[in-house]
């Protein structure tokens, strides 16, 4: 499927706009009293060395966990390889909650929270979300769409990544965010920014970030893989949002024209 056949309909790769959806998943969960942003990754994925009863999970959350995102590279890795590899990683590489470090495999760790805490895979899970919301195009994992096979095959791992959905699904995904869809405490959690330990103040929320543009609270978040990207941007104050997805690689341009788009629509 060629540029000129994309429509606001077409499924394509949300790539990072995923760490927000497990964001939102983990807040539920967190509001219904399923777990603790204090709880440790440990308590939840087995086998892993004695570091990860030292990493909680609003340092993977936030960014601040201190783990090695060299276990994600690999093309065809799956969430199982990843937390196999991570079974050999003896040591982090900071303290948890000591630096910021994004990191793709802590979100892939928090997807695997998710599935282990609902009993039930994290794309089911996300899928029952976006029924709610009425977002038919969009899923957790799985192949390429039928047509864009001439784009680069993303990563098989969910939680850093993995979502589809179309420019006009993720326009609903901002506006139901932007209209506490799920619940006030739910969006309420998922839009507070960390801290590290010590207290300094972080940008970094549940998947997202949120910072102060033209006067305005922001809550944004890009994707990026070869061949791929995308952008959600939103102010809930106003009511504003855009999404862009997009077969370009200048993640500058996309971010420079989705605040250009939300000033306009703000003003």
């Amino acid at each position: 499927m060629g540029s000129e056949s994309l429509t606001a309909a077409t499924p394509m790769y949300a790539a990072s706009i995923a760490k927000q959806v497990v964001g939102v998943l983990l807040a539920r969960q967190v509001v219904d009293g399923v777990l603790d942003p204090e709880d440790t990754l440990g308590m939840y994925i087995e086998d892993l060395p004695a570091w990860a009863m030292r990493v909680r999970l609003r340092h993977l959350l936030h960014h601040t966990s201190g783990l090695t995102d060299a276990v994600a590279v690999a093309s065809d890795a799956g969430n199982p390889d990843v937390l196999d590899e991570l079974r050999r990683t003896s040591e982090l590489i900071t303290e948890p909650g000591s630096a910021y470090r994004y990191s793709n495999v802590g979100y892939i760790c928090l997807a695997e929270v998710v599935s282990r805490t609902s009993g039930r895979p994290v794309d089911h899970v996300a899928a029952d979300v976006f029924a709610t919301l009425g977002m038919d195009s969009a899923r957790m994992g799985g192949p390429i769409p039928a047509g864009l096979s001439d784009q680069a095959r993303p990563s098989r791992t969910v939680g850093d990544g993995g979502l589809w959905l179309s420019a006009g699904d993720l326009r609903r995904w901002n506006d139901a965010m932007n209209d506490t869809a799920l619940g006030k405490a739910v969006h309420g959690l998922a839009e507070t920014p960390g801290v590290l330990d010590d207290g300094t103040p972080l940008d970094y929320a549940w998947g997202v970030r949120v910072f102060e543009h033209e006067g305005r609270r922001t809550i944004s978040h890009g994707g990026s893989w070869p061949t791929w990207s995308a952008k959600a941007v939103r102010q809930p104050d106003v009511g504003a949002s855009v999404a862009i997805l997009t077969t370009s690689e200048d993640a500058d341009a996309i971010t420079a024209v989705s605040l250009a788009i939300v000033d306009r629509i703000a003003t």
